[in-house]
């Protein structure tokens, strides 16, 4: 399928080599099939092309960053955010970004920003649990880890919820002595802080 769809791509790029959308779906694709540098000069096309592409941006931000190229990704995240402010994953991908370089406040409030976009996406609360983790802020770490598994299961019922539910069951044992208030569970998932690297965090894509 990922051949076939990589056949495709580059069939409309011959007929119209000035097709941005193609190259970025073609960026898209070779990902997928772990062809990172060619996605790279795909993404980098579609900008030339269309420079307010605004997810092109975002992706090639996840390209740079596979590649550990983490001060290329930057300013594309930024870019993407500049140009589409209500973007909630380049919101999030710059917070994994910020995680990785060890900018703890820079990347919850990345998260908390992309959380105001969308409070019904799992993704920014289970980021923000792990961040708030890596301080050792055992409160606000469960906090958000139990709103990602009551968001994701608002949304998604327990498909996939065991990485959310593992984390947290972690969670609980680590700050059993400071975070036992189980109160916790009820709080509403609209919800900001302040003031992490992950075990693992999710960025999006297109």
């Amino acid at each position: 399928k990922t051949e076939e769809e990589i056949a495709h791509y580059k069939m409309a790029i011959k007929i119209n080599p000035d097709n941005a959308k193609a190259h970025s779906n073609l960026g898209n694709t070779l990902q997928k099939g772990g062809k990172n540098s060619e996605a790279i000069s795909h993404y980098k096309t579609a900008i030339q092309l269309k420079p307010d592409f605004a997810l092109a941006h975002n992706n090639l931000g996840n390209a740079l960053r596979r590649e550990g190229k983490n001060s290329e990704a930057i300013p594309h995240y930024q870019k993407a955010i500049e140009l589409k402010p209500d973007d909630y994953k380049a919101h999030n991908n710059l917070g994994v970004l910020y995680e990785e370089l060890g900018d703890t406040a820079k990347a919850i409030e990345s998260y908390q920003t992309a959380h105001r976009i969308d409070p019904d996406n799992p993704d920014s609360l289970f980021n923000l649990g792990l961040a708030y983790d890596v301080l050792k802020d055992g409160d606000n770490s469960v906090r958000y880890m139990v709103l990602a598994k009551k968001t994701h299961e608002r949304k998604s019922g327990q498909d996939e919820i065991g990485r959310i539910s593992e984390k947290l069951d972690q969670l609980w044992a680590k700050y059993a002595d400071n975070t036992k208030n189980e109160s916790v569970a009820s709080l509403d998932s609209n919800l900001t802080g302040d003031a992490g690297s992950p075990a693992k965090i999710y960025t999006t894509q297109t």
